[in-house]
């Protein structure tokens, strides 16, 4: 079975966060919600992507489709920046997303000033690629291959167009960024006992 990558569409966002949702409700996302997101939850993170779909020159999400299914199984988001920015525009993309009803607030808001703060301090307002923003797989469709694709497609791009390339990777996920050439600029802890929990998130800030 072959794999094709392309740009996701509108009827494609369902899919998107369903993927997304299944990926992480038992990692990242046990930190940042209190209970199960409502129908109503999902339909404004829906409602947030098919407005950067529409209307946001910077952000490209693509899918990996199983050609002999027609499956999706497996999407990212890129953020391209090609070129350089006010103080103004810097500060208006790294303002924290909106809560949903569901979010455990003081974490939500702990664990995005941490990658906000971050991205300031090591790319400011210079032109880069942002790696992945996000990236998800379909746990039936682990090993095919099909993230390296999403990682490949933003890494060649930006080797073309002469830019750094810059992501956020879970310690999981951190073999998988090395092996296309990424190497840790900075080291982010998240303790989850701050927040009922326990353990330390680590988060590799990493650079192409």
């Amino acid at each position: 079975m072959s794999l094709e990558i392309s740009p996701m569409v509108e009827v494609d966002v369902a899919t998107y966060v369903r993927i997304r949702h299944e990926a992480f409700k038992n990692t990242i996302d046990r930190i940042f919600y209190t209970r199960e997101l409502s129908s109503e939850s999902k339909d404004k993170i829906s409602d947030g992507i098919l407005e950067a779909l529409r209307n946001d020159k910077h952000t490209h999400y693509l899918k990996v489709t199983d050609t002999a299914t027609g499956e999706i199984v497996a999407c990212a988001k890129w953020k391209i920046f090609d070129c350089e920015r006010t103080s103004q525009e810097l500060e208006t993309e790294l303002e924290l997303p909106e809560p949903l009803p569901e979010s455990d607030v003081p974490a939500w808001t702990a664990f995005f000033t941490d990658l906000s703060d971050a991205r300031r301090e090591i790319m400011g307002t210079r032109p880069y690629f942002q790696v992945l923003d996000l990236l998800v797989t379909h746990a039936d469709h682990h090993r095919r291959g099909a993230g390296s694709m999403l990682i490949t497609w933003g890494t060649a791009q930006a080797d073309e167009m002469g830019l750094d390339a810059y992501l956020e990777a879970s310690e999981m996920g951190k073999p998988l960024y090395e092996r296309h050439g990424f190497e840790d600029v900075k080291l982010l802890h998240f303790d989850l006992s701050r927040f009922g929990g326990k353990g330390d998130f680590r988060h590799m800030v990493s650079m192409s």
